[in-house]
């Protein structure tokens, strides 16, 4: 229960981390082999993601958290993505590895 905690935590801390737009953040709670997938891309490795962070961030991208949680080392994230006047309503499902950083992100974009 207590790591679950943590990582609904950390979680935020993530996007918090993000919508600040801290590249170096960011990349100390990524693991160098980190996986990221969604609707557009595939990219692997920590130099790649943060490649794809920066360009979000270029676009002006927000994230607002609605839910979170967790079953074991994954957590669930609900958020709403604001790229200029467009929102879209995504799911991230994060992957932790055992020392706590992010080995994986999947993103879905949810129904409109």
């Amino acid at each position: 229960m207590e790591k679950q905690k943590e990582l609904i935590n950390l979680s935020l801390e993530y996007f918090k981390l993000f919508n600040e737009y801290d590249i170096a953040g960011l990349k100390n709670l990524y693991e160098t082999d980190i996986e990221l997938v969604d609707w557009v891309v595939k990219k692997i490795g920590v130099d790649e993601v943060l490649k794809i962070n920066k360009e979000l961030f270029d676009m002006n991208i927000s994230v607002n958290v609605s839910n979170v949680e967790c079953n074991e080392n994954i957590t669930i994230n609900t958020i709403d993505v604001k790229i200029g006047n467009e929102t879209i309503k995504v799911t991230d499902k994060i992957t932790w590895s055992d020392n706590l950083k992010i080995k994986k992100i999947e993103a879905f974009k949810n129904g409109n």
